[in-house]
């Protein structure tokens, strides 16, 4: 009888773990969790769109509100090198590469524009990344966001150049602060003069 019971976990372990690894991944205290830090393992560098491939965005009419809630005017931007993140504090991958994110940032915050665009209140977002011990310029988009910058999904990432071209669009988590983008970074910030 134990080399029946033992014979039986030794062929079904792999389903037994897999099944814990479910309802640990549903289980909403874990699950969270669990998806921030698979997406972490698997988030890479993302691509960047060929010159000659580039849209150019057609549009920069879009007001957002600050943190004060002031108007912003992406006109403002034009010229500017600048990263679009669109992210919500309940979504996973966005969870998993704020952290990437957050050290470009504080690597690059006096070369170039980092736009955080949220559709949740700001107390949320504010106590959220206090929580995580980041602080990220955040807006909320007070009109619409030009089609060229628009996602059915979260988190969508947007590298614009000098010239307005769209440079990365990334949709899904990515490893931001890696070496190899920050030349491509470097690169782009030294074409802006």
């Amino acid at each position: 009888m134990r080399e029946r019971k033992k014979s039986w976990l030794a062929r079904h372990w792999s389903n037994i773990v897999f099944v814990l690894f479910l309802g640990l991944l549903l289980y909403p205290p874990t699950g969270k969790s669990i998806k921030v830090f698979v997406q972490r393992v698997l988030a890479f560098t993302p691509s960047e769109i060929k010159e000659e491939n580039r849209d150019k965005l057609s549009d920069y009419n879009w007001t957002l509100l600050d943190d004060k809630g002031e108007r912003v005017d992406f006109n403002d931007y034009r010229g500017e090198v600048v990263l679009i993140n669109f992210w919500a504090t309940w979504c996973a991958p966005c969870v998993a590469e704020l952290p990437s994110l957050h050290s470009l940032y504080a690597g690059y915050e006096d070369q170039m524009k980092f736009l955080f665009v949220s559709n949740e209140d700001r107390e949320t977002t504010d106590k959220f990344l206090a929580a995580q011990g980041m602080s990220l310029p955040c807006f909320k988009p007070y009109t619409q966001v030009p089609s060229q910058l628009e996602s059915s999904s979260i988190p969508a990432t947007f590298l614009i150049d000098s010239k307005g071209k769209i440079a990365v669009r990334k949709i899904g988590a990515a490893k931001w602060d890696s070496d190899k983008f920050r030349k491509r970074l470097d690169r782009l910030l030294s074409d802006k003069g």
